[in-house]
């Protein structure tokens, strides 16, 4: 079985990888920072609150309906009250439901990381970063930049990106 390699371990890591291991294929993911999430970053204070920083709330972006209505239905996320506006000819409410993250944006991608993933699915210790990617991105290995570890060879590598709005 091919293993593929996915760069990364925030929104669009984990959703690809997610959907690589749905096909059948085995994952396994790199990651630079202490954890997943990427831009879904949430800053615990030592008060007990937390403060959401990088995507400050969730909108159920364009396909991701089911991923939305599973992170309602496991209390991942919740309806926001909060409203947003936009300058339109004058202050006006921003059309569209907004949710947050139990306990911070950042849920999102916890729960993302315990869809089946065992602790082995990540290839290098967090805060390892890679080496960058072949061109190609061919079959290969692929090394962490600070520690020289590197994978078995014959991994297929993904580095997914989120897209800007």
């Amino acid at each position: 079985m091919l293993t593929v390699a996915v760069v990364g371990a925030g929104m669009a890591g984990l959703t690809c990888g997610r959907m690589l291991q749905t096909a059948g294929y085995e994952v396994t993911w790199f990651e630079k920072s202490r954890g997943v999430g990427g831009r879904l970053a949430t800053r615990r204070l030592a008060s007990g609150g937390w403060v959401d920083h990088g995507v400050r709330y969730w909108t159920a972006p364009g396909g991701l309906q089911t991923l939305t209505q599973e992170l309602l239905t496991q209390g991942v996320l919740h309806k926001w009250p909060a409203q947003g506006f936009v300058w339109a000819d004058g202050l006006k409410p921003k059309p569209g439901v907004v949710y947050c993250g139990d306990r911070g944006i950042n849920a999102i991608a916890k729960h993302l990381a315990q869809w089946p993933l065992p602790p082995s699915a990540f290839g290098l210790p967090f805060h390892s970063a890679v080496s960058p990617l072949p061109p190609d991105r061919g079959l290969g290995h692929l090394t962490g930049a600070d520690t020289g570890l590197q994978t078995p060879p014959g991994f297929a590598a993904a580095q997914p990106k989120v897209p800007n709005d």
